[in-house]
Parts: structure tokens; sequence; C-alpha cells
């Protein structure tokens, strides 16, 4: 009997590491994707900001254009 609750014991202690690394493989995941989220934020508003400058750089050179004709 005192063999078993041993073996019950180191199966408890094993059960609890496994867990213990799948917690932390888990977190460092989210982790991970939670970086990945806020770069590609920051590419999508820096791209949307560099459009909004072309489209801008477009109009005044359209209108500079423009103005040259008339």
């Amino acid at each position: 009997m005192a063999d078993d609750l041993l073996g019950l014991q180191h199966s408890y202690a094993d059960l609890n590491r496994e867990y213990e690394k799948k917690t932390e493989a888990y977190e460092g995941l989210i982790k991970k994707q939670r970086a990945e989220r806020n770069y590609t934020h920051r590419i999508k508003q820096d791209l949307s900001t560099a459009n909004k400058e072309l489209t801008m750089r477009v109009q005044e050179r359209n209108t500079a254009l423009l103005a040259e004709r008339q």
C-alpha cells in the first residue's frame, strides 16, 4: 500500500510538471501571437500613413501640373 501511495505521488508530481510545461508553452505562444498582432497593427498604421502622404503628394503634383498648363 505504501508503494502504491508513493507511485501515485510520483505520478501526480509528473503530471504537475507536465501541466506547468504546457502552461508555460501556451503562455509563450500567446505572447508571441500578441507581439505579431501588435507588429501587424503598427505596419498597417505605417502603410496607411504612407498612403495618405503619397496621395497628398500626387494631388499637389497634379495641382502644380494644372497650374503650369494654364
